[in-house]
């Protein structure tokens, strides 16, 4: 016995969902929505972010993680044979406990 082929209304998945879900149906169906990018664009900007799993305590254990994620950002950049012209590093205090003293700043 074949499978009843699905006919899913497409106006109603763009109210109910949204486009990008659209887009889906329609790729499922056959139709090419994007097109196939042979050769992608080169980036232009990365990011290495991370929290941590508890406070940092010192500040020596902070340079340490920020040579870290440097380090890293500068392996992702040889891989995409790129180079940086600026580089800056975010610290932030959990937001998630206002009750203790807040910090945010960052230096380029």
């Amino acid at each position: 016995m074949p499978m009843p082929t699905p006919c899913a209304d497409l106006a109603l998945i763009r109210q109910l969902l949204g486009i990008a879900e659209v887009r889906t149906v329609l790729e499922l169906r056959g139709v090419a929505c994007l097109p196939l990018e042979l050769c992608p664009q080169p980036r232009k900007s990365c990011c290495v972010s991370r929290g941590f799993g508890r406070p940092v305590a010192s500040l020596a254990e902070l340079k340490q993680a920020i040579a870290s994620y440097g380090a890293t950002a500068a392996a992702k950049l040889r891989r995409d044979r790129q180079v940086a012209q600026t580089m800056q590093v975010f610290i932030t205090t959990n937001r998630f406990h206002p009750q203790e003293p807040q910090y945010d700043n960052s230096e380029q």
